[in-house]
């Protein structure tokens, strides 16, 4: 799997492939772009998850909740997102 991860000191974002039970490794390194202490990584969540509409294509079955609604509160809350006028668009237009 590639995941992203990225630096709070720096701001660099990068890729890694690791496998689905490593993708926490990173977590627990320095930066390997400034060499920031541990705890500065974070993974990185640049782009809305894809996302697969029910067999029947229910439009008006509310889709914010389980997955995708998981998904996206990930999304605000990661480093990057989490604070700015982003976190609270992707709120107000996903999970309320």
């Amino acid at each position: 799997m590639i995941y992203e991860y990225s630096c709070l000191k720096c701001k660099e974002i990068w890729e890694e492939v690791l496998s689905m039970s490593d993708y926490e490794k990173p977590l627990k390194k320095k930066c390997p772009h400034c060499d920031a202490k541990k705890g500065n990584v974070f993974r990185h969540h640049g782009a809305a998850p894809a996302v697969q509409m029910d067999y029947n294509m229910d439009i008006k079955k509310p889709h914010n909740h389980g997955g995708f609604g998981d998904a996206m509160q990930k999304m605000c809350d990661s480093p990057g997102v989490k604070g700015t006028k982003y976190a609270e668009i992707l709120k107000g237009k996903h999970l309320n």
